[in-house]
């Protein structure tokens, strides 16, 4: 259908959903979102995310979105490669965004599935297949079922892939046995498969992810690029140290409390605060770490 958009994707290794930075109103800070793209870059981070879940896409309006885009394309496309978020519920405002996307010179773009309307299966496909057809650009499926509703199966994946639909995946699910079959089916090709879950993040590595997109890279980069360098090049033992390592935050991240605290957000923006590097607060509703959670946190980044 549109196989030459195959090769084009350079997006691998230790990628990051990049924070948005806010003002005390809730406007987007641009010089310091920027400044914390750098940052990360700086610490080994190899690609980008924009408006993506970690960078609070959901709360934005679509011209804080492509504004957004604008700012940190142009700022960093020649240094590692920028993926954008475009997933919208509505067909016609993902088409949009993604073809903004494509003028802006983008190397790919992430799409999570229609959500909170409990679309069926044919209606996702009949989604992405729209997508494909209006715009040339490399599209990575989210497969995300806590937040869109719907677990898209490898078979269902591996078709996407072989009608030309998709280049590629994100897995946010706690199976790396995705990765092991979609290896399997699609060894020989050019399909990109990303991990996104964090708990199982060393599995789905040493499986045959080409990638780990994450939140937690905006935190910690510089143990999350060697956990990466480490899995992708085979050296598995010493990656299990690497996680060992990490084991605590991620820990504390996966298994909420009684209110279930903490929120993924609120302890990537508390916790950057607490190792001095102040990204601000998330847009309401989501609020910063309480008091406890602070300590916790700041217990845990101590060992770091």
């Amino acid at each position: 259908m549109i196989l030459e958009k195959r090769n084009l994707m350079k997006l691998s290794g230790t990628v990051a959903p990049i924070i948005t930075v806010f003002n005390d109103d809730e406007s987007i800070n641009e010089e310091k979102t920027i400044k914390h793209a750098r940052w990360l870059i700086d610490n080994g981070v190899q690609g980008l995310v924009v408006c993506g879940s970690t960078g609070e896409s959901i709360p934005m309006t679509k011209d804080e979105r492509k504004r957004l885009a604008e700012v940190i394309t142009k700022e960093f496309i020649n240094d590692v490669p920028v993926c954008i978020g475009t997933g919208c519920y509505r067909t016609a405002d993902t088409i949009e965004l993604t073809k903004h996307a494509k003028d802006l010179g983008a190397d790919s773009v992430l799409i999570i599935p229609p959500y909170y309307m409990g679309v069926t299966k044919v209606q996702v496909f009949e989604h992405f297949k729209a997508i494909a057809k209006s715009v040339d650009i490399p599209i990575i499926l989210y497969n995300n079922p806590s937040a869109s509703g719907i677990l898209l199966s490898v078979q269902e994946i591996k078709n996407y892939w072989d009608l030309g639909i998709i280049n590629g995946v994100k897995l946010t699910i706690d199976n790396p046995s995705y990765v092991h079959e979609l290896k399997y089916h699609l060894s020989k090709t050019n399909f990109s498969l990303f991990y996104g879950a964090d708990i199982c993040a060393l599995e789905g590595l040493l499986s045959g992810a080409i990638g780990w997109i994450s939140g937690i890279p905006n935190l910690i980069p510089k143990l999350s690029r060697e956990l990466c360098d480490a899995a992708l090049s085979g050296k598995r033992d010493k990656a299990i140290e690497i996680w060992e390592k990490m084991l605590p935050l991620i820990i504390y991240e996966t298994y909420l409390d009684e209110n279930r605290e903490p929120h993924w957000l609120s302890l990537l923006k508390s916790g950057l605060e607490i190792i001095g590097h102040n990204v601000g607060k998330p847009r309401r509703p989501i609020l910063p770490l309480n008091k406890k959670h602070k300590e916790l946190i700041s217990d845990i980044l101590s060992r770091f």
